[in-house]
């Protein structure tokens, strides 16, 4: 019983992977050489949010003991995903490529979304209006604790009441926060790596910027997903909450929350999500790990 539980939590994280591993063959017959320098740097970022989502299935299979030890860190997994994001982000700023002259003449206008496939942003915006969504979902429906904590949902049944804790305001506003952050290191990469003039190179820098704005956009989505993801298995269990009143032979009457009935949604609104935040991670790090080596310019010497 253990063992499925445990292959439950883990399957949606394997099988995105295994869509990773598709989409990167997919994609490595087209992708051009690519510097060392900015393939360590994607390979880096990718690699966080990997060990992330190992350490999430880790997590269920500790012994109980080890899970009251880290009671305390358990309470940051609504962060924990935006914040291992901010941190490949800042990882993904480098290197910054300054150019002063000596690039190309170019007739088009650059954006900071010259370089971003349309996909991949439709995917970050749809993301970050889900966690908003979730955002104002759980903090409307939760309730202040007895520290004043709005962190629980409440369920009365007559005289009879019992609450459980949701997605409340206490944890989104840290999350909210968070994010904000998040997306100002996307915007700061889009602009740092759209900005400067494209060198003599055309083709080839062109190449590396697309591979650059591909990979922020997708771990910023990844990140964002698994933030997601850790939010609605939260939510699909305070959704089976329930309050039961009746004893000495008289019939029991149970009453459930107001979303109960969006108990399977948000479990499988989990499994995709997990799924997408995992398939986006490992395409990044296997096409940083697997791309051509960008050969060296060689300048010619006059005789």
């Amino acid at each position: 019983m253990f063992a499925l539980f445990v292959l439950m939590l883990a399957s949606p994280l394997l099988i995105g992977a295994l869509i990773g591993v598709a989409v990167w063959r997919r994609q490595r017959r087209t992708q051009p050489p690519i510097d060392s320098g900015v393939r360590w740097a994607v390979g880096l970022a990718a690699a966080l949010l990997l060990i992330l989502m190992v350490a999430q299935i880790l997590r269920a299979v500790l012994p109980p003991s080890a899970v009251q030890v880290l009671a305390p860190l358990i309470n940051w997994r609504f962060l924990t995903p935006l914040l291992v994001g901010c941190l490949a982000l800042m990882v993904l700023l480098f290197p910054v490529t300054i150019r002063r002259g000596g690039g190309s003449a170019e007739l088009d206008r650059r954006t900071p979304f010259s370089f971003a496939s349309r996909g991949t942003l439709w995917t970050l915006a749809v993301l970050i209006a889900l966690s908003l969504g979730l955002a104002a979902f759980g903090g409307a429906l939760s309730r202040p604790d007895d520290l004043g904590q709005y962190r629980m949902i409440w369920i009365e049944l007559g005289s009879t009441s019992g609450g459980t804790e949701i997605y409340g305001w206490y944890y989104s506003v840290p999350a909210l926060w968070v994010l904000g952050a998040l997306i100002v290191l996307v915007a700061a990469n889009l602009v740092l790596i759209s900005s400067p003039p494209i060198s003599a190179d055309v083709d080839g820098d062109r190449a590396t910027r697309r591979f650059r704005i591909r990979a922020v956009l997708r771990l910023a989505s990844s990140a964002i997903a698994l933030h997601v993801a850790a939010v609605l298995v939260f939510l699909a269990g305070t959704s089976t909450a329930s309050v039961t009143k009746g004893a000495g032979g008289v019939e029991a009457i149970s009453v459930g929350t107001s979303f109960a009935a969006l108990t399977p949604v948000l479990w499988g609104a989990w499994a995709l999500a997990s799924c997408l935040g995992a398939a986006l991670c490992m395409s990044v790090l296997l096409s940083a790990v697997s791309v051509p080596l960008q050969a060296p310019r060689r300048v010619p010497v006059a005789a």
